[in-house]
């Protein structure tokens, strides 16, 4: 795929089954112990927008989980998204009402929250389409790492500050079939450096793939490895690590990764699959380590609600 700055606006659907247009962004600063994550997904088929939000400060978290009628994904209610620089510069606000606790409900709240940010993206986009055709249907998709700054609220908490952040773009039909899957996008700064990498379970077998961004272009990874790419502490379920090692099949070789979970979010993803099969989420804001580079890494799981993880034993913290 060859990406255009007309890529940054929304897309025309078509008639496929599935097809869905969705904007992410994720960020923390482990500093302030403050995160957020917000993902438009545009549903022609229902015509509806799906919004889900969540900011994280300190021990409180607010989000929800609202549909609306709208006719793109950029019109969803309280989201206000302007293109500067198309995969440069962008400025993101949403706010709205929210419940206390990860977006895991259907609905809204009374608690206020919101963010208000500035993001900047140095290193040049990824599109990495050949995997995502396997396990998602095709659909179109790139990422961008940079930085972000402005302000973050929920409940009476507020924070100013600035730190790393990613944020996802896709289009077209969408029918996620991983058995497990893992979303790993890694960010640093000075020099800027964004990898792309994913990496999933389908019938027993793993398949993962890596871009990287850099001072020196986007190379795509060679190999498909058939082992995962994120090697959990614990139990690969909400809750069950804290920490992780990353294999990366970097352009100087495999490479890795050390992640320490700073901000973890559940969330009811109810839109992946076209077959209407709900999936859960967690969402891991993690403070990565390459050598002497500290980044941010968003440790991102989904697995199907009738996963057998989901009926995983709790972790037993007093094993050897």
């Amino acid at each position: 795929m060859t990406l255009t700055p007309h890529d940054e606006l929304t897309h025309p659907p078509d008639d496929s089954a599935g097809w869905q247009e969705n904007v992410y962004f994720i960020g923390m600063d482990p500093d302030s112990r403050s995160g957020f994550l917000l993902h438009v997904a545009h549903l022609p088929a229902l015509g509806l927008v799906e919004a889900i939000a969540a900011v994280s400060i300190g021990d409180t978290l607010v989000s929800h989980i609202v549909e609306q009628p709208a006719k793109h994904c950029y019109a969803a209610r309280g989201f206000d998204y302007e293109i500067v620089r198309p995969f440069d510069y962008v400025r993101v606000g949403y706010e709205g009402l929210g419940y206390l606790g990860p977006p895991m409900t259907a609905g809204s709240g009374s608690v206020p929250f919101g963010l208000r940010l500035e993001m900047s993206s140095p290193a040049a986009p990824i599109s990495y389409n050949d995997l995502y055709e396997k396990v998602a249907a095709g659909s179109d998709h790139y990422e961008v790492g940079g930085t972000w700054t402005g302000e973050l609220w929920c409940g009476t908490g507020r924070v100013s500050t600035s730190a790393l952040m990613i944020r996802d773009h896709s289009w077209g039909p969408r029918d996620y079939r991983a058995d497990q899957g893992w979303w790993t996008p890694l960010v640093f700064d000075d020099p800027p450096v964004f990898i792309a990498a994913a990496s999933f379970l389908q019938s027993r077998r793993w398949a993962g793939t890596l871009a990287m961004s850099d001072a020196d272009g986007v190379r795509q990874s060679k190999r498909t490895l058939d082992q995962p790419w994120v090697r959990p502490n614990g139990l690969p379920v909400v809750g069950g690590f804290d920490s992780a090692s990353i294999l990366a099949d970097l352009p100087t070789g495999i490479e890795n990764f050390q992640a320490a979970a700073v901000i973890q979010i559940p969330i009811a993803w109810r839109r992946l699959a076209a077959s209407g099969l709900h999936h859960i989420g967690v969402a891991t804001f993690a403070t990565v380590q390459w050598g002497d580079r500290q980044g941010f890494v968003d440790l991102e799981l989904a697995y199907p609600q009738d996963s057998p993880f989901t009926k995983a034993p709790e972790r037993n913290e007093e094993r050897p």
